[in-house]
């Protein structure tokens, strides 16, 4: 009888070992979301979704507050409930970035800053 029990618990805290998992997509693709990072106003720090797309967010459970942000696409700002209602299943919609034109300039001689009429950036 001992053995059982036993058993029956190491079965049931093993199901507790595995935490919940949620999926980040593309909208419009339906490909998954790498390196999105979730945050929460009580967890300082972020988490990073893996090449799947997928994350264990059993450190956001019962959060109101969960941010889902990743380059390239609009900000996601949802609670741990809506994740539940949403299947654990987060769509990102697509965001345009524009850069503005640099310009490098570079040469093989030494030149003072003060002989270059424009100003200069220096580039570690």
């Amino acid at each position: 009888m001992k053995r059982y029990l036993i058993v029956w618990l190491l079965t049931g805290f093993s199901s507790f070992a595995f935490g919940q998992i949620a999926t980040i997509l593309d909208d419009a693709t339906g490909q998954s979301v790498e390196l999105a990072i979730l945050t929460s106003d009580k967890h300082k720090t972020g988490e990073l979704t893996n090449h799947d797309g997928q994350i264990n967010i059993t450190l956001f459970a019962g959060q109101q507050r969960i941010v889902i942000r990743s380059l390239g696409y609009h900000s996601v700002y949802t609670s741990y409930e809506d994740l539940t209602t949403m299947n654990f299943v987060i769509r990102m919609k697509r965001e345009d970035i524009s850069l503005d034109q640099i310009v490098v300039s570079a040469s093989r001689w030494n030149q003072a800053s003060t002989d270059i009429p424009s100003k200069v950036s220096s580039i570690s």
